[in-house]
């Protein structure tokens, strides 16, 4: 499965939980030129969003209607990957057809 988003709530697999925010109960969201950024934060610390458990298998959802607002996104799978220099989840947003980044 991986990530998807329906509704505005970012939905991780257990598989993506494992492997990416192990001992993680909150993120962090940064939004940089359409990639949304998930920095795992550390047990205890302040702030975030958190990785709610979903069901029994492991998997978890976080709102994101913090970041990214209802309009701008489409609901869907998404696709990531591990930034080693970020040490955070790079998360590609799906963007309604025909609204490319608009730098005027």
């Amino acid at each position: 499965m991986g990530l998807t988003l329906k509704d505005a709530n970012l939905h991780v697999s257990s598989e993506v939980v494992v492997a990416y925010f192990p001992d993680c109960e909150n993120v962090g969201f940064l939004l940089d030129d359409g990639t949304l950024w998930a920095y795992p934060l550390a047990r205890g610390s302040a702030g975030g969003s958190l990785l709610k458990r979903k069901n029994l298998h492991g998997d978890r959802v976080v709102l994101i209607a913090d970041v990214v607002r209802a309009g701008d996104v489409v609901d869907g799978e998404l696709e990531y990957a591990w930034d080693e220099t970020r040490c955070a989840l790079g998360i590609v947003l799906n963007v309604p057809a025909g609204e490319d980044s608009q730098d005027e």
